[in-house]
C-alpha cells in the first residue's frame, strides 16, 4: 500500500536542508508520497530507510510485460486497486483468441483482420495487443504447428494456453525472444512453471479454482523470485 505524506515523512532525516530543492523535509515527502519526485533527492536519507521506503512503497499491481522490443504491451504497475481511485497508468489490453482447432482460413482471416484494425477513439488509438492461441483440440503437434501459423502471420505478442506442460515449454523456448505470455501455473503444475520461467524469462499466467489457490501459487513462484513482471494473475477458474 502506499505510504502518505506523514509516513514517509518519519522515516527522513527531519534536517530541512533543503538540499532536495524544497524548503522543508515534510513538503519533500508530501511531493514524494504524490508520486512527483525521487527519494533519491534527498541524499542524507539512511540506507534503513531506503530499503523501508523501496519496500513499502512498492505499487499494489505489479508490471508485467508481455511481448518484445515494439510488438509489446505493459498491464499492471499500477499504485491503486481500483480505476476511480487513480487513472491507471497503463491501459488495458486487447487480445483476440484463436484455437487450433480452427481451419487454417478461419485463422488466416482472423489474423488479417487483428493485423489491420485501428479504432480511433477521442484522440488515442485503439489496436488488438495481442493474439491467443488455446489448444481446443487437445493434441500437441496440431497446438505447435497452429502457433507456428500464427506467429508467421502477425507480430502481435502471444499468448499460449494449454493443460500440456511439455508443449508450452518446448513454445516457450521456441519463441522466448518474443516473450509470450504462458497460460497458466496452478497449484498442480506451480513447480514445472517454476523451472520454465527460470529457463525462458517468460511471462506466465497464475490461476485457481478460489483465489486462496491463487495466493498460494503466486507466493511460491514469488519466493523463488519470479515476481518480476513475470507473473500475471486472474481470477478463480
Amino acid at each position: 500500500m502506499a505510504l502518505s505524506g506523514l509516513d514517509i515523512f518519519k522515516k527522513l532525516p527531519k534536517t530541512n536542508c533543503k538540499d532536495c530543492g524544497f524548503p522543508t523535509c515534510l513538503a519533500f515527502a508530501m511531493q514524494l508520497a504524490a508520486g512527483k519526485v525521487e527519494l533519491e533527492k534527498c541524499p542524507h536519507v539512511s540506507a534503513q530507510a531506503k530499503e523501508e521506503l523501496a519496500e513499502a512503497s512498492q505499487p499494489p499491481i505489479l508490471k508485467v510485460e508481455v511481448g518484445a522490443g515494439g510488438n509489446s504491451f505493459k498491464i499492471g504497475e499500477e499504485t491503486v486497486m481500483y480505476r476511480h481511485d487513480r487513472t491507471f497508468v497503463n491501459q488495458n489490453a486487447f487480445a483476440v483468441t484463436v484455437n487450433d482447432s480452427d481451419d487454417t482460413a478461419v485463422i488466416e482471416e482472423i489474423l488479417n483482420t487483428v493485423n489491420n484494425l485501428k479504432y480511433d477513439r477521442v484522440g488515442q488509438v485503439l489496436e488488438i495487443d495481442a493474439v491467443c492461441i488455446k489448444n481446443k483440440s487437445n493434441n500437441r503437434d496440431t497446438f505447435i504447428s497452429v502457433v507456428s501459423k500464427v506467429a508467421s502471420l502477425t507480430k502481435k505478442p502471444l499468448i499460449f494456453v494449454s493443460s500440456d506442460i511439455e508443449a508450452l515449454k518446448f513454445l516457450s523456448n521456441q519463441y522466448k525472444d518474443r516473450r509470450p505470455l504462458i497460460c497458466g501455473a496452478d497449484i498442480t503444475n506451480v513447480d514445472a512453471f517454476i523451472s520454465l520461467v527460470k529457463e525462458t524469462g517468460c511471462p506466465v499466467s497464475v490461476r485457481g479454482k478460489t483465489f486462496d489457490d491463487i495466493a498460494a501459487v503466486t507466493e511460491k513462484m514469488i519466493v523463488v523470485g519470479a515476481e518480476d513482471g513475470k507473473i500475471y494473475a486472474f481470477g478463480p477458474k
